[in-house]
């Protein structure tokens, strides 16, 4: 099996959030002892994802790197912190940016890309290893989300063979809800058509006329939160999310005594 590799986008602040809770950065708020950022990596590692490439900015890159250092080690993987030098671009250049760095290990390898302000259920990644389409990147798609604010979501419209029509938060015609969720299965692609200098979206470069792009539908029903405001937290804590957050903590503690085991 190939080696599975990842980039994670944490080059955003938060701002509507950050302040109200005191933090330099939405990724650091702590839920449950555990950094929000390390929500998708810990999910994605639970599918074998062995290298994560943060692409985060440098004003927190320190910071991400020393939680990083804990936590890697309890879970054993590698990673590596590059970040987006530019301040006025969107998480369009921050994804092109990490797979110009990610290019050299991976080659053309295909790449899963998470957000880091989503808690997921931690098996809800291996939704994508299911996907069978030849598209340039899959999407992992909710048809029917739960605790999801619409207005806040970026929506996809998708045609019947999965093929992504458009996508972005301000549809009103739209069949998938778009989970922060990726595999790209064409990395050098990206990189030819698309400057990491010029702000661009990633909506935009996933809905751009030369990408292929396939929603990847859930084949069961996953809980899942994105965190904008400082209403998403009281979600939190509703049974079902509570029950998600378990899974997290008996994952790491797992992992946690099985590295004890090894000394």
């Amino acid at each position: 099996m190939k080696k599975k590799y990842a980039i994670i986008l944490t080059a955003g602040i938060g701002t509507r959030i950050n302040h109200i809770l005191g933090v330099v950065a939405k990724q650091f708020i702590r839920i449950n002892s555990i950094e929000l950022f390390l929500y998708p990596i810990t999910g994605l590692w639970n599918i074998g994802v062995e290298f994560f490439l943060i692409v985060t900015n440098p004003v927190i890159m320190d910071k991400i790197d020393k939680v990083l250092k804990y936590h890697s080690k309890l879970l054993g993987y590698v990673y590596e912190i590059t970040f987006n030098p530019y301040p006025n671009s969107f998480n369009g250049n921050t994804m092109i940016i990490g797979l110009k760095h990610l290019i050299k290990y991976s080659k053309n390898d295909p790449v899963f890309l998470s957000v880091s302000d989503h808690i997921f259920d931690p098996d809800m990644p291996s939704e994508l290893l299911k996907c069978t389409y030849d598209g340039d990147i899959i999407v992992l798609g909710d048809p029917q989300p739960m605790l999801v604010d619409i207005n806040e979501a970026t929506k996809i419209q998708a045609n019947d063979k999965y093929i992504v029509i458009e996508i972005g938060k301000q549809l009103t015609k739209y069949n998938y809800i778009d989970t922060g969720l990726f595999l790209i299965k064409n990395p050098y692609k990206f990189i030819r058509l698309f400057n990491e200098e010029e702000p661009i979206k990633l909506s935009d470069i996933i809905g751009n006329k030369n990408i292929l792009a396939y929603v990847q539908p859930f084949t069961k029903q996953y809980i899942w939160k994105d965190l904008d405001t400082f209403d998403d937290l009281e979600i939190l804590l509703r049974k079902e999310m509570r029950n998600i957050i378990i899974k997290y903590e008996k994952l790491i503690n797992s992992s946690r005594y099985t590295q004890v085991k090894k000394l």
